[in-house]
């Protein structure tokens, strides 16, 4: 640390000035003052607090840097150093209230008592910025504070020795105990694994001995009971054939019952079957008579009442779903050509449409077929020109009825009900 150049006040220029302040702000301290005060007085993060809040950046500044910055600001008021001057006196108030009524001599006397001991920070700061001071006690404050800087530099590099030289033996130290740890970490899993085997062993060997204790017992128990125990098993095995004779006998009897019961559903179900089979060929019988009634036996011509029909396709709007084979059966061999639909219109009308504009004929059950669906096929008939024939019934005979000659005669676009 350096004089700065400004030489130190004389006693009596100091107390020639003002009293109207009980001390000197940080800018009117001595300049030999500055360096201490900023690098004693002020923390790090102090430090770092007021360059942030004057506005300077601290982006890539050294410490070193920050003191001189801190340093510079005590040469006049300025921001940074007014808030240094706040900072301080909110610091050491405690101080400054503590020496304010002691006599220079009371400060000398109190200085070496806290200087000695090591915690002379706030009296140091009361005292550089006391007014009315000697130049003596200035000079002696000073040369404490300078020489206490030099020594602490000495002793900051005995110290720093000392600590390599400790950590570094702090590291031996370390690493041997941790190799001593491993070590004896081993060996206590050996003696683990050793004891474990060894409690094992003589649990087997206690095991042995009781089933050899166990063996022999029974070895000479069994003599006298092994006549005894095969003629109890075979009582037991006498007992139990006839309990399974007994079961098989009550389930032969069941069986019985079940056959006859299964006899007579064969016999039920095979006169249905007959029935029915006699009903499905009376139906193929309908049906070919139909077929033969509308297209004959020799084929469509002028004599056929289905000529009309030959070669139209013809649409069924609904009806019954399960019958859709029949009814292709009946146009097909009519001589038509068939297309179907359901007659469900909630997924959209497009298909229907499509449908009716390919058409010839539009035939509509109206009895299997919602009033919607009914009142949409008329309207789209009207609106493509073809001709519908709503139908009362859905049945083949009616299907038959609407594709015969006068129905397919209807003029283009007509809706007729039959």
């Amino acid at each position: 640390m350096q004089n700065s150049g400004k030489m130190l006040p004389d006693f009596t220029e100091i107390t020639a000035q003002s009293d109207h302040s009980a001390r000197l702000k940080f800018w009117e301290t001595d300049d030999f003052f500055s360096c201490p005060i900023a690098g004693i007085c002020l923390s790090v993060s102090e430090q770092k607090q007021l360059l942030k809040k004057s506005g300077l950046s601290l982006k890539k500044t050294s410490l070193f840097e920050m003191h001189e910055i801190l340093v510079a600001s005590s040469k006049s008021e300025n921001r940074l150093s007014r808030k240094i001057d706040s900072l301080l006196v909110r610091k050491f108030s405690r101080e400054s209230e503590l020496f304010a009524a002691m006599t220079e001599a009371e400060l000398a006397a109190q200085w070496q008592i806290c200087f000695k001991a090591g915690e002379y920070i706030g009296i140091f700061w009361y005292l550089a910025s006391r007014r009315n001071l000697s130049k003596e006690f200035r000079r002696e404050v000073f040369g404490d504070i300078h020489m206490s800087m030099h020594r602490n530099s000495e002793e900051r590099a005995d110290m720093l020795r000392r600590t390599d030289l400790m950590q570094e033996q702090s590291r031996k130290a370390a690493e041997k105990a941790d190799e001593e740890n491993r070590h004896r970490k081993i060996l206590q899993k050996e003696v683990e694994s050793l004891q474990n085997a060894a409690n094992e062993l003589k649990l087997r060997l206690d095991i042995s001995e009781k089933q050899k204790i166990l063996l022999e017992t029974e070895l000479e128990a069994a003599k006298d009971r092994k006549l005894h125990a095969e003629f109890e098993e075979l009582k037991k095995e006498n007992r139990k054939l006839k309990a399974d004779q007994t079961r098989i006998s009550e389930k032969a009897v069941l069986f019985a019952k079940q056959i006859v019961k299964l006899e007579a559903e064969n016999q039920r179900l095979t006169t249905d079957l007959l029935r029915k089979s006699e009903s499905e060929s009376n139906f193929q019988k309908e049906i070919h008579d139909m077929m033969m009634q509308s297209c004959g036996i020799n084929g469509c011509n002028q004599s056929c009442p289905s000529f009309d029909l030959c070669r139209k396709r013809v649409l069924i709007v609904g009806g019954i779903s399960r019958m859709e084979s029949l009814y292709r059966q009946v146009v097909e061999r009519s001589g038509g050509i068939f297309e179907y639909h359901d007659g469900h219109v909630k997924g959209g009308v497009g298909k229907l449409e499509c449908s009716l504009r390919r058409a010839d004929i539009v035939l509509c059950p109206v009895n299997c077929n919602s009033h919607a669906a009914c009142t949409l096929v008329k309207q789209l008939g009207k609106k493509h020109h073809k001709p519908v024939q709503m139908l009362s019934g859905s049945g083949l005979n009616a299907i038959f009825q609407g594709i015969q000659r006068p129905n397919i005669a209807a003029t283009s676009g007509a809706v007729r009900e039959l």
